[in-house]
């Protein structure tokens, strides 16, 4: 099997690129094989210029229009970072998947929007917006899988999307079912496929897989990573 191709916000591997130069610890994935993934790191403000460390911005409902404003001053960064971001999706022409880093200006797929000083709403971060729009494929929050299981059957989603997409059938059963117990279409379930099964959505799923004996011998694919993806040591 080929790696996963997932872009992830360049601080969830450890780099110093955050707004306030704090590296982040105890990240879940330093933990995964190499083998198994490949990680296209990427940190839209440092690569539009912001260095580091950088005076925060948030989002700003700004006539109609979201911008992306400095806090300090209120310069307007918008298309700073745009050109950032056009250039992540002019170099890469696919991707399996995306983690990003929760509530960033920049990355996070639910982030406050200000409208004179109050939260007017919420929507994804710049970044995390061409993403949606660019590659359709499943994304989630960092502190969505800190936890083994969460991870693991995200990665295993991605897996099995990514088959889907290219035709096969290979360890959908269970995620149709999954699906239609969470009354979502298989799409919809795939590009956002957390929480991870629950104990009861798990027995009905193997109830109805017992009835397929050789699909029973491979159920493991997908409640339990493959060896490909498993991870490497303890998180």
């Amino acid at each position: 099997m080929l790696p996963l191709k997932i872009a992830v916000s360049k601080c969830l591997l450890g780099a110093n690129v955050r707004y306030n130069a704090k590296v982040l610890n105890n990240l879940p994935l330093l933990a995964i094989s190499s083998k198994a993934i490949h990680f296209l790191d990427f940190c839209p403000e440092v690569e539009a210029g912001l260095g580091v460390p950088r005076d925060p911005i948030d989002l700003h409902l700004c006539d109609g229009k979201v911008k992306v404003l400095r806090k300090k001053d209120l310069a307007d960064l918008t298309e700073q970072i745009l050109r950032a971001v056009d250039n992540f999706s002019l170099y890469v022409d696919y991707i399996d998947a995306a983690i990003v880093k929760e509530r960033s200006p920049s990355c996070g797929l639910k982030v406050a929007v200000y409208k004179k000083g109050k939260i007017e709403r919420y929507e994804p971060g710049l970044w995390a917006r061409s993403l949606i729009k660019r590659y359709k494929v499943p994304i989630v929050e960092h502190e969505n899988i800190t936890d083994k299981d969460s991870l693991s059957f995200f990665l295993i989603a991605v897996y099995a999307y990514k088959n889907y997409r290219a035709g096969s059938i290979r360890g959908l059963d269970g995620f149709e079912k999954l699906a239609k117990l969470r009354n979502r279409s298989i799409d919809n379930l795939f590009l956002n496929p957390l929480p991870p099964p629950s104990i009861k959505e798990l027995a009905f799923i193997e109830e109805q897989l017992t009835k397929n004996r050789e699909w029973c011998k491979e159920r493991d694919i997908l409640f339990s990573p493959p060896k490909e993806l498993l991870i490497e040591r303890e998180l």
